[in-house]
């Protein structure tokens, strides 16, 4: 969906520079940043972005969380349009789903019982293999004894 209408930046408040347009047929500002390479805040450029369709992405930090989140649906081909996906967000909302719960932190000893269990199952399998039997071992042939080419004495 493109950006609509997308007007000349002006000031507000406090110097800080916005731009008006539509996106999804409503209106948003985006916030610009000097500071960003982007030109815009909370918008970034991932990495290896020369192999990436759509490299800009837009993060956001939500009341009471200590680090930012990727904005989803946020990436975007251009980085006006990621800054219009977080202007609609911050503007008109959206139910987001909630942070991915963690698993505890395992103690060091429940981490050692671990390994030394993954240790015991794999000896056990290894027990349970048969045994290799190695090649017949042959004498080493050198390229002029070898068979097929005839030993002539040296005088």
């Amino acid at each position: 969906m493109p950006l609509e209408g997308l007007g000349p930046p002006f000031e507000g408040p406090n110097g800080i520079m916005f731009r008006a347009g539509f996106w999804k047929g409503k209106p948003v500002v985006l916030r610009m940043s000097s500071a960003s390479s982007t030109g815009y805040e909370n918008v970034f450029k991932q990495g290896g972005s020369k192999k990436r369709n759509r490299p800009y992405v837009a993060k956001f930090k939500r009341v009471g969380e200590k680090t930012q989140r990727h904005l989803p649906d946020s990436n975007s081909a251009t980085a006006e349009e990621a800054a219009a996906k977080l202007a609609y967000h911050h503007e008109y909302g959206s139910e987001l789903p909630p942070p991915a719960a963690r698993q505890p932190r395992r103690s060091p000893e429940e981490m050692a019982a671990e390994r030394e269990a993954k240790e015991a199952r794999k000896q056990a399998r290894r027990a349970q293999r048969p045994p290799l039997t190695p090649a017949p071992a042959q004498p080493p042939q050198s390229p002029l004894t070898g068979p097929g080419v005839p030993c002539v004495p040296v005088v």
